[in-house]
């Protein structure tokens, strides 16, 4: 991987933690999204599985949570983040 795009990464990550709004330690929060890029390296030695993929939405998948209950719209939430990402 090269340094940029470890860079990248590492800023949206840092931007993932700084949108979210509940304790870091919670079910949710960033023990949770390392457990699931953990989990999904070991998984992505598949075929086409785009590794970046996988690592960035361990950790922007949760991060627009408003709790640790019903949310349904906090993957919407952080898709809309990422979009705006785009624009920037």
């Amino acid at each position: 991987m090269t340094g940029s795009l470890e860079e990248a990464i590492q800023k949206i990550i840092k931007l993932a933690k700084e949108q979210f709004i509940l304790e870091d330690h919670n079910i949710h929060g960033f023990d949770h999204w390392d457990e699931v890029e953990k989990n999904g390296i070991m998984l992505a030695n598949q075929p086409g599985v785009d590794l970046t993929v996988v690592r960035l939405f361990a950790h922007i998948h949760d991060c627009k949570r408003l709790d640790d209950h019903q949310d349904p719209e906090h993957g919407d939430r952080s898709e809309i983040m990422l979009e705006r990402l785009k624009v920037n």
